[in-house]
This record gives structure tokens, C-alpha cells and sequence, in this order.
């Protein structure tokens, strides 16, 4: 379960390469692009990707929507792969629209911006100086929270 664990990184970063693809194709064109491997000259155009899948093959990344304000991108586990017994994460989702949101299946950011945390794999919304009335908030998929521990009866009198 710790290498399907690690292996989300790949999802991770073939969405911020599509993420960064699309950013250099907003930035000379009105709208970002809704294709992947379309070529940027075809009808519609597309980003002109090679591939649509993450490097080893583990996720089949695509373009869900986007228009002239933002897009959403989706990593999903490909069918027989190790990744796709991945229950918690088998489907990955980055939209911009005025904000980052990502959602893991379970839980959902909606924030300004969000940070991926290489270390444990966590996603938390950023907060600086001048937001200290956000609340953060951070998702560790498969992390579980044990129930808080109530003081035992006899010792607690």
C-alpha cells in the first residue's frame, strides 16, 4: 500500500505539467486549451501533448473542461494497474477557476493557492501574513486520525 501511496506523485506531477502547459498556452491565446494531445493547429486545438498517460503509465491524465477562465484536469488510474486498486485515489482533479481546488475523492481544497508537500504528500491551502482569518487546511490521503482519547473512568476520579 506504501508504493500505490508514493506512486500518487506521478499523478501529482503529470497534472502540474499539464498545469504548466496550459499556462504557456494562455498566455497567448484568449481561452486554455481543451485537448491534451490535439495539436495546437488542429480544429479544436489542443496543447499538442505526446501522451495523455503519466511516464510509467500509471494514470491516463485529460482535459475535463476549460474555457477563456479556467480548467479542469483529471489523473485517473489506468485500468490494471496497481494504481487503479488504489481506492482512496484513483481519479485526481485540479481545477483552476479564481483559485485552486483539488480534490483527492474524499476531501476538497477551494483556495487562492495550494501547496503539494513532496514530503508526505499532503495538499494545504496556502495562508500568509495578510490572510490570518483563513483557516488552513491540509489532506494527507490514507493518513488516518486516531479518535481522541477520553480519560479512562477509574483513573480519571
Amino acid at each position: 500500500d506504501s508504493i500505490r501511496k508514493g506512486r500518487r506523485a506521478e499523478a501529482v506531477a503529470g497534472l502540474a505539467q499539464v498545469q504548466q502547459a496550459q499556462e504557456r498556452w494562455r498566455a497567448n491565446r484568449s481561452t486554455y486549451a481543451g485537448s491534451l494531445t490535439a495539436a495546437t493547429g488542429d480544429t479544436p486545438p489542443g496543447l499538442g501533448m505526446v501522451s495523455a498517460t503519466t511516464a510509467s503509465g500509471l494514470y491516463t491524465l485529460a482535459v475535463d473542461a476549460a474555457d477563456a477562465t479556467g480548467y479542469t484536469l483529471s489523473a485517473s488510474a489506468v485500468s490494471g494497474t496497481s494504481q487503479a486498486n488504489d481506492t482512496h485515489c484513483s481519479t485526481m482533479r485540479v481545477r483552476l477557476a479564481g483559485g485552486t481546488w483539488y480534490s483527492d475523492g474524499r476531501n476538497e481544497v477551494n483556495t487562492a493557492s495550494l501547496i503539494y508537500s513532496m514530503n508526505d504528500g499532503s495538499f494545504s491551502n496556502a495562508t500568509g501574513p495578510n490572510e490570518s482569518d483563513r483557516v488552513r487546511i491540509t489532506i494527507r490521503p490514507d493518513k488516518r486520525v486516531p479518535p481522541p482519547r477520553t480519560p479512562d473512568r477509574a483513573t480519571s476520579q
